[in-house]
Formats: structure tokens, C-alpha cells, sequence
């Protein structure tokens, strides 16, 4: 009886998880060496969720390399996950061709311009937040807390965040404000934590309560926590905690 040569379906199975592992292994040392600090500050457990899920977005978007797998990990990393539906960096992410004029996502086929576009941000970022801006930050989330609304909002966002919140398009701003807004409400948050969630998300990544590095603030946040409600300056603290 001859030998069937093709693999059953549980074969094929081991064979992708065994692929999968590897990569997971190279992701983390891959991670371990190009953001030591990164590395030291989350460790490798976090990471290794970070990498699951940055590979699992890249493969619905039809990347199949190792080298563009990587790649899309390490603006993940700078950006924040989901960083393709954050409307901060809709411009970039056009200009790179990722994505067309009616919203269409677009085969990826170059880095370069997202990752110099991350290297701005991560300049900016730097600038924002040397030194922490601890005092406006306080004050800005206390005074919106009383009576938000759009404009006083987008004010604040460029008074805490200024490089950040002017490098934004105003439209993508604006979107990038209605849609934290709209995330929040669907948790039936506070107004302050309102207002806090948008500053964060600014700081953050738009998604970054789906983000493992910053679950536990997530989870902090979350209506059905059993905790007591957390206060604006346990959040604050908590998101300069995360900064350092």
C-alpha cells in the first residue's frame, strides 16, 4: 500500500502552528533587540501578545513574508495596534498607498513611508512629552469634565499634545475625536473618563484599550470593573506610568 503523500489536515495544521511558533520566537528576539527598552518595560509575555495580534492583522491584509511581518510588528510598536484604523495617521497611510481616496484598503507593498512618518511621530511624541505635561494635562481634563463639546475638546487635545494634535489634518482630528467619543459611550463611561479616553487614545493609539500593552488601564476603565470608579488623578498617574 503506498504511503499517501499529502498531508491530513491535522498535519497541515502542526506544520502551520510550528511556523507560527517560529516566528513567534524570532518576533520576540527580533523585538528583544530593536526595542530593548520596549522589551524591559513590557517584557516578553506582553510582547508576545503584541505579536499575535500585529500578525494576525498583517495576515488579513495579505502579508505573507517574514521580513514584512516584522515590519508591520515594528510600526505597530510605534504607533499602537490597529494603527491602520487610527484616523491620527489616515494621511500617512494613504500617502504610503495602503490605502485609497474612498477608504479602500489597498495591497501594502512599501514600508518606507510609514515608517518615516512613525519616526515623525516619534518625534513628536518625544516632544509632547519632555517633560511629562503633568500640570495641563490635570487641569485640562478637570476643566472638561464640567462641559464638553467638540471645539473645547479639540482644544484641549492641542494644549496637552500640541505637536501631535497640529501634525494631525484637522478632519482626521475630528474624526479621531468623534470616534473615541463614540468607543466611550459605548461603554457608558463617565464624562471625565470621557474625556480622559480621547487624551489618552491622542497619546496612546486610538485603540489602545484593545492594545496588550495597555490592558491593565483598559481594564481600570471598564464599566464592569468591580473596582470603585477610578479618579481623574489615579488615571492620569497610571498614563504617565505608561509614558516613563
Amino acid at each position: 500500500m503506498l504511503v499517501s503523500k499529502v498531508l491530513s489536515e491535522s498535519g497541515k495544521d502542526a506544520l502551520r502552528q510550528e511556523r507560527v511558533a517560529d516566528y513567534e520566537d524570532r518576533a520576540l528576539g527580533y523585538l528583544k533587540e530593536t526595542f530593548p527598552e520596549h522589551h524591559a518595560r513590557h517584557g516578553a509575555d506582553i510582547e508576545l501578545a503584541l505579536i499575535r495580534s500585529a500578525y494576525g492583522t498583517a495576515k488579513r491584509r495579505g502579508i505573507k513574508r517574514i521580513r514584512d511581518h516584522l515590519q508591520y510588528l515594528a510600526i505597530t510598536v510605534y504607533l499602537g495596534a490597529g494603527f491602520e484604523r487610527n484616523p491620527l495617521h489616515r494621511h500617512a497611510i494613504r500617502r504610503a498607498g495602503w490605502l485609497s481616496a474612498d477608504g479602500t484598503a489597498l495591497r501594502i507593498s512599501s514600508f518606507d513611508m510609514l515608517f518615516a512618518w512613525a519616526g515623525r511621530w516619534q518625534e513628536l511624541t518625544a516632544l509632547d512629552t519632555e517633560p511629562w505635561p503633568a500640570a495641563i494635562l490635570h487641569e485640562e481634563v478637570l476643566r472638561l469634565g464640567a462641559w464638553p463639546d467638540e471645539p473645547a475638546i479639540l482644544d484641549s487635545l492641542r494644549a496637552i499634545w500640541p505637536n501631535r494634535a497640529m501634525a494631525a489634518n484637522p478632519p482626521d482630528l475630528l474624526d479621531f475625536l468623534r470616534e473615541s467619543q463614540a468607543f466611550a459611550t459605548s461603554l457608558a463611561l463617565p464624562q471625565n473618563e470621557t474625556v480622559f479616553l480621547t487624551t489618552a487614545a491622542l497619546h496612546l493609539g486610538s485603540r489602545f484599550p484593545q492594545d496588550p500593552r495597555y490592558q491593565p488601564l483598559a481594564a481600570k476603565m471598564h464599566p464592569n470593573s468591580d473596582a470603585p470608579r477610578p479618579t481623574p488623578e489615579s488615571l492620569m498617574a497610571d498614563l504617565e506610568g505608561l509614558s516613563a
